[in-house]
């Protein structure tokens, strides 16, 4: 085996640039992931919280019902919940497995760059969807 495409990657001037495009992009993704992961409560989570706040609360605070109001709303939304179903994961694992098997033959040559790119844009076309669908 040889490894003349390993050679001929080392001495491409552009590498150190794409690199670390592509480093930034990876790290914006990761914590992109975990804040929204961090800031969006599931609706049994809010409720929990809702419900240990109104044991909390001396009797007699909550006048016009907020907590309780509230508490309703996130039954209704908990009713209307559906997390998201597996074969929807799955495939997301595999467009983006796909698209890093594109990114690394445009490393090599082998393939045009809009390869890649196209794959990345089914990839986050199917995440968003996804997100829609349960929000």
């Amino acid at each position: 085996m040889t490894w003349d495409w390993l050679t001929d990657l080392r001495s491409t001037p552009a590498l150190g640039a794409v690199a670390g495009a592509l480093a930034a992009l990876i790290v914006a993704f990761v914590t992109g992931w975990f804040t929204s992961r961090s800031s969006h409560k599931l609706p049994h989570e809010r409720l929990h919280l809702l419900v240990q706040i109104q044991k909390g609360l001396p009797s007699g605070t909550d006048r016009e019902g907020v907590i309780r109001t509230q508490i309703g709303r996130e039954l209704a939304v908990l009713r209307r919940y559906r997390p998201p179903n597996s074969p929807a994961h799955s495939l997301v694992w595999v467009s983006n497995s796909v698209a890093l098997v594109l990114t690394a033959l445009a490393f090599t040559g082998r393939i045009s760059w809009w390869g890649p790119i196209a794959a990345f844009a089914v990839s986050a076309g199917i995440l968003g969807l996804i997100w829609l669908s349960n929000s």
